[in-house]
């Protein structure tokens, strides 16, 4: 009986010792899952975080790029102003100069004109 005690309580501990191991293998597995969980959960993590500064950089090259192209456009603006302004001026000094040529030729008939009748009159006097 004693014999049996012993093969009965030695089963009892190997089954004790089987069921150990199995939570143990166990509590290793729900380890290794949790641990992956959480690996995969900061991957995922990381990748939004680098797909939220992926867009933000190209929002901000792109708003870089239309801040370009509208400076451009307002240089183009302006440079158009200033050859227009220049043929502006180029047009009026010609006139000016048209305008001044007349004044002079008006000025020599008025003093021709005024020699002429003063000539008159003195003939008329004499």
């Amino acid at each position: 009986r004693s014999g049996s005690e012993a093969r009965a309580a030695a089963a009892e501990r190997r089954r004790e010792e089987a069921e150990a191991r199995a939570a143990s293998v166990e509590a290793e597995r729900r380890r290794q899952y949790e641990a992956r969980a959480a690996a995969d959960e900061r991957a995922a993590a990381a990748e939004s975080a680098a797909a939220l500064a992926l867009a933000s950089h190209e929002r901000q090259a792109k708003e870089r790029e239309r801040k370009v192209s509208e400076l451009e456009r307002a240089r183009a603006q302006a440079t158009e102003r200033e050859r227009a302004q220049a043929a502006e001026a180029e047009r009026l000094r010609a006139h000016c100069s048209t305008l001044e040529a007349a004044a002079a030729a008006l000025r020599r008939r008025l003093r021709d004109e005024a020699a002429e009748a003063e000539a008159a009159l003195a003939a008329v006097r004499a």
